[in-house]
């Protein structure tokens, strides 16, 4: 028989039901899950994964409601400080213009795998949000650790009205390209070359 056997319950997860087809949105039944609490999540690192409560407290409000979150920062620890030291390497690297050590940053990115060089363009992204936003003085609406919190402090003032848009973009068109296997030393030298103009457009 192709039907499936009494009792049989179908879920369809999304993030983005908008998106889903109306053919199939109209045969399901729409159910909202908010997220997490911060403190819910904050218990369950301390209890269940014995996280100091410190670092559970901090972990909590960078996750901004999300367990799964959560639980990369424990899981990829490694990745994100890389991450960081990547985006701090090229920041820096771009404000000097240069571009000799640019190149080599690009290569550098380039072995590392098509994945991971998506995860880090996300990453960057999400680094160029916090540092515009810190520039507010709102820390209720910043999402970020104590290392990256540090960097921010002389950093954010770089990251402002007049390129966080262009910066996003460059940063949005370098992930598409990356997800269309463009060669990735292209990609990363190119888009670190834009950095010093834009990093400059203070």
């Amino acid at each position: 028989s192709l039907e499936p056997p009494a009792q049989t319950v179908f879920l369809l997860v999304s993030e983005r039901p908008d998106l889903v087809l109306q053919t199939i949105r109209s045969r399901t039944q729409m159910i909202d899950v908010p997220q997490l609490a911060q403190d819910d999540i904050e218990q369950a690192l301390v209890n269940r994964d014995s996280v100091l409560p410190a670092e559970a407290k901090r972990i909590a409000h960078t996750a901004n409601g999300s367990m799964t979150a959560a639980m990369r920062c424990i899981t990829d620890g490694g990745d994100e400080s890389l991450f960081f030291d990547l985006f701090v390497s090229l920041m820096r690297l771009s404000y000097m213009r240069k571009v000799k050590e640019m190149k080599q940053w690009s290569e550098q990115v380039a072995a590392l795998g098509r994945e991971r060089q998506k995860a880090l363009l996300m990453y960057c992204q999400h680094a160029v949000r916090e540092n515009f936003i810190y520039n507010f003085h709102r820390p209720e609406l910043n999402y970020m650790n104590e290392q990256e919190a540090q960097f921010a402090v002389k950093f954010a003032p770089y990251i402002n009205e007049r390129n966080v848009i262009g910066i996003m973009q460059e940063l949005s068109l370098a992930q598409r390209d990356i997800e269309q296997n463009v060669n990735a030393k292209i990609v990363f030298f190119d888009f670190a070359l834009k950095m010093i103009v834009l990093i400059k457009n203070r």
